[in-house]
């Protein structure tokens, strides 16, 4: 992501802004989609953003939680080991409902990376 830096400010909120112009365009589309998703408990609520029209900052909260790709120890090669079916249902059921919460906002994940698939309380 040499486009785009992400700092966090404080315990609650974190800060991405724009180093490139594709950078700009990114978290400019990024800004829309947080807009449109605000009512959405699976997404970061916005708390500020900054456009000057040549660099962009969205301020938005932080998301604590387990990635997909920590709970399921996926390596470098991507090995993983079998999982518990009680808990991989749990975490399925969770999963699903966030995607069907996405999907009736006509939101679809395209590029889903498993470190940013967070699962919380």
């Amino acid at each position: 992501m040499n486009d785009v830096d992400v700092e966090i400010i404080n315990d609650h909120t974190l800060r991405k802004y724009s180093k490139t112009k594709n950078g700009y365009k990114r978290l400019s589309r990024e800004l829309l989609v947080l807009k449109e998703l605000a009512t959405s408990q699976h997404t970061p609520d916005l708390i500020d953003h900054k456009d000057d029209g040549l660099s962009m900052s969205i301020d938005m909260s932080i998301i604590n939680g387990q990635s997909a790709k920590e709970w399921l120890e996926i390596d470098a090669e991507y090995d993983v080991q079998p999982i518990d079916w009680l808990a991989a249902k749990k975490r399925l059921g969770q999963y699903v409902k966030a995607e069907m919460d996405l999907l009736s906002r006509h939101a679809m994940y395209r590029d889903l990376n498993l470190e940013h698939l967070l699962f919380t309380q």
